[in-house]
Formats: C-alpha cells, structure tokens, sequence
C-alpha cells in the first residue's frame, strides 16, 4: 500500500485549492503516474460504464421516490437518480490533531483508531439500510478499484431512524471486498465528531443526515480537511478524489 508524508505547510493553501479545483478536471482520467508509481489504476475502468450511463428506457420521468424504493431502478439510471438525489455539497476543516484519535468498530467488533488510514484519503461512507443500499456499496467498491493504492475506505450501515415508508434492506459484500465494514449503529462519536467541523466552503449542512440515500465524506491523506457528497454521481465523487490526489504531489502527470 502507498503511504504519502506529507508537513503542515504542504497543506496551508489545501481549502482554497479544493474550491478552486471544483468542476476543472477531466471525468475521462483514470491513470496519474507520478515517477515509479502508480496511485489510480485501469483496472477499474471496465466496469465504470455501469455507474456513469443510464440505460433505462424511463430515465427521463423518474420521481426521487422510485430511485430510493427499487433498487433496478437506480442500477438501470444512476445518473438520473443521482440528479434527483444528491444534495449541495459541504467542504469543513476538522481538528486534525485529534482526527486520528478518533475510534470506529469494525463489524467483528474490534475498535480501531483513524490513525490506520493516515496518509490515505479516506471515505467514510453512511449508508442508510434501504432498498438502494447495495447500489452505494457497490459504487464504493468501484471506487477502491479505481484507486487501489491511495484510497481507503469505511462504511458505516445504519438503520433508518424514523418511521418511513421503506423496505428494510441489507448490504451484500462482494467475495473480494476490500472496503472495511463498521458495525451497525445508528449514530457514531466519529459521526459526531466530523459534523463539528469548521464549514469553509459550500452548504453548511454537516449536521444534517440523509435517511435514504448515502453521505460520503471524503477525508484529506493528512486529515486537515472534509467534505461532505450525497448521493453523488461516480464521475463528480472521481473529481473531487483526483483533487485530493494533486494536492498530495503537484507533479502528477494526469493522462
């Protein structure tokens, strides 16, 4: 695995940055070579077609409702649904020095520290159990193909908390996950603890929780800086992932 040391000062000019490099990147990029190493991969460009192109005959008259309560929905239009689901986003500096302090349960119940991912940019994903859950999942799971050697990524399954008209659902993991599985709770401390972050940038919406569809809160390689994506479309959660990956080494060559 790659591990990348980064100072303080590398950092100092990050929230700005991220701002600026929002919407400037190519969504066709998928390989940056930076010297011997390779920090995203081809690998997992075969099966992207399936995240980024609606192949419904109806993708054009969905209702919000449709793509949260079938699941063959969401998987026939991803795009569609992704419009009608996602939210603003939210960039937030956290407490750095106490991110890594930070506790998770794993599904097995061993309590690991952050400090495992530092030097990684990590997602740490909440994924409300409805019918759409296992379309986030595996959007995930893409998501560490595409980026193997950089990205890390946790998800936390939590029940839906108030009385919806959802079916309950569960999340199948792929025989070769590479995703660590949090236990199933319905609220964390390190959920708590990321919604108290200092807000620079975008909606200032970190405390608020979706039910029903997947928050994604991407995490800087040196824990400095999160951001908040709901229910995003692949190529805009690629983007933002690209953005982290410049700012770690300036020199990547983007092909």
């Amino acid at each position: 695995m790659f591990r990348q040391s980064t100072s303080r000062t590398v950092f100092q000019s990050l929230g700005m940055s991220l701002l600026l490099f929002c919407g400037s990147l190519s969504s066709s990029s998928l390989l940056f070579f930076h010297k011997n190493n390779v920090f995203a991969s081809a690998a997992g460009a075969s099966g992207t077609q399936k995240f980024k192109r609606d192949i419904g005959d109806d993708c054009s008259d969905l209702t919000s409702e449709a793509c949260i309560r079938e699941i063959i929905t969401i998987q026939k239009c991803p795009i569609a649904c992704s419009e009608l689901l996602e939210e603003p986003g939210t960039i937030a500096r956290t407490s750095d020095s106490e991110i890594y302090q930070q506790r998770v349960t794993k599904q097995d119940g061993k309590q690991i520290t952050l400090e495992e991912y530092e030097g990684y940019i990590t997602l740490f994903v909440v994924i409300p159990l409805v019918p759409n859950a296992q379309y986030y999942y595996e959007l995930v799971e893409h998501v560490h193909e595409i980026f193997p050697f950089t990205v890390e990524i946790m998800i936390l399954p939590i029940s839906v908390v108030d009385d919806n008209e959802y079916d309950a659902a569960e999340i199948i993991p792929q025989a070769n996950s590479k995703v660590t599985f949090l236990k199933h709770e319905e609220r964390t401390d390190f959920m708590i603890y990321l919604s108290e972050s200092e807000v620079f940038g975008g909606e200032d919406n970190l405390r608020e929780f979706a039910n029903d569809r997947a928050s994604i809160y991407i995490i800087s390689s040196n824990g400095q800086f999160v951001e908040r994506m709901v229910a995003p479309k692949l190529i805009d959660l690629e983007k933002r992932i690209i953005v982290y990956l410049q700012q770690l080494d300036p020199t990547f060559l983007e092909l």
